[in-house]
């Protein structure tokens, strides 16, 4: 099923799958790559290319670039005065996807512990909030609890939720809770990038802190699924979480 035995045939197998393809790496073997390191693709006699297409050659028969006209389509869900705000998803530095192997290092936690919404400091000023307050985030679709962070990477209106937080830590299945359905229909890429949004403060009765042993991930979880807000953290063995 699996007739390898070292990454270097792993990785001579993938390389013959990009030849003749935009991504062709058919001139960087593994030693090379494991000397030099990165090195920008394509990479067909033994060095990178500074970018695609300085030959002037395209990945057509006849070796031109095709434009095609195409019709202008709104997003699917445009703000209202209910939901003002636009919502942007996307990845961390130091996360990939949903965290499962990622989540276990908490080095990487160190960058960002905790999913927080991203606002603009203009939007916050105007509304009173303060950095940190607990925030209901609403779509038409669902409703999650989140900390306010203010962030000039943002523009007035606009705000970001990382992606990778999910029904395995939290207590609701993360930001998807309010993404919209809608997808391009050649692509049939979801339109994760953009959902009306509306944010209020959050007034929760109590709050509590849950410190778990790695064995116990389970038990702690029923205990999350309870709650409006769960803050999931993650401390290296030898350190004393404060």
């Amino acid at each position: 099923m699996f007739d390898f035995h070292s990454e270097e045939e792993v990785y001579a197998e993938y390389v013959q799958t990009t030849v003749g393809r935009d991504l062709d790496i058919g001139g960087l073997t593994h030693e090379t790559l494991d000397r030099i390191g990165p090195v920008q693709w394509p990479v067909c006699e033994g060095k990178g290319t500074a970018r695609l297409y300085t030959d002037h050659r395209f990945a057509f028969p006849d070796g031109k670039a095709k434009f095609i006209a195409i019709d202008t389509r709104l997003t699917a869900e445009a703000p209202d005065a209910r939901h003002p705000f636009r919502l942007l998803t996307g990845r961390l530095r130091d996360q990939w996807h949903g965290m499962s192997r990622t989540g276990r290092i908490p080095r990487l936690y160190s960058h960002e512990p905790e999913p927080r919404i991203q606002v603009h400091p203009s939007d916050i000023a105007r509304r009173g909030w303060q950095e940190g307050q607990l925030m209901r985030v609403k779509s038409r679709r669902g409703e999650i609890v989140l900390p306010v962070a203010a962030s000039d990477e943002v523009k007035p209106g606009l705000v970001f939720v990382p992606m990778h937080w999910g029904g395995r830590s939290l207590s609701h299945d993360g930001i998807n809770a309010l993404t919209i359905p809608a997808f391009d229909p050649v692509s049939k890429q979801p339109e994760l990038k953009h959902a009306a949004l509306r944010i209020e403060p959050a007034a929760l009765p109590w709050r509590m802190v849950v410190l778990r042993s790695p064995g116990l991930a389970a038990d702690a979880h029923e205990t999350v699924l309870e709650c409006a807000r769960a803050s999931p953290r993650c401390w290296p063995a030898s350190s004393t979480p404060r």
